[in-house]
């Protein structure tokens, strides 16, 4: 009767060992899941992190090179044909399409190509006229603001 009593005795603590094991087994899982939701998260906020810091690299050398352009721009003879240095659209570090080859041709330009060369640049242009437009991309080319206003505003 002894040996029964040790043998049922045991099994109660096999038993009890057994569904403690399982409820561990299962906060495990829980846990398991959770630090598999983290990484998750972690991963993606890691992605993004490199692509806003890839974006912010290129911006920085379209940056750099349009700042040298302005000055080397601003050094050029007025009205020559001396080519302008051709500034870099800031989304691609890439020359931007339709910019003025030189001085002259910004008067010729039409509002869509003046609008897409400022857009390039990130300058807002809602509410400006096209003459304010011109005179900001010739700041922006590295230019001296000239009076594109009077010349253009009257025939406009």
């Amino acid at each position: 009767m002894a040996r029964a009593y040790q043998e049922a005795h045991m099994v109660e603590n096999l038993a009890s060992s057994m569904k403690l094991l399982q409820a561990q087994n299962t906060e495990l899982a829980k846990l398991c899941g959770t630090h598999e939701e983290r990484i998750r998260n972690l991963t993606s906020a890691n992605a993004e992190l490199i692509r806003k810091n890839a974006a912010l690299e290129t911006r920085m050398m379209a940056n750099e090179h349009n700042n040298t352009a302005r000055l080397q721009n601003s050094h050029l003879p007025p009205l020559s044909y001396t080519p302008l240095v051709p500034l870099h659209d800031l989304g691609t570090n890439r020359p931007i399409r339709h910019f003025p080859k030189h001085e002259k041709d910004i008067k010729i330009m039409s509002p869509a190509e003046v609008i897409q060369v400022l857009q390039a640049l990130k300058i807002k242009t809602v509410g400006m006229s096209q003459a304010e437009k011109k005179q900001e991309l010739r700041a922006q080319t590295g230019l001296p603001r000239k009076s594109i206003i009077r010349a253009e505003g009257s025939g406009t």
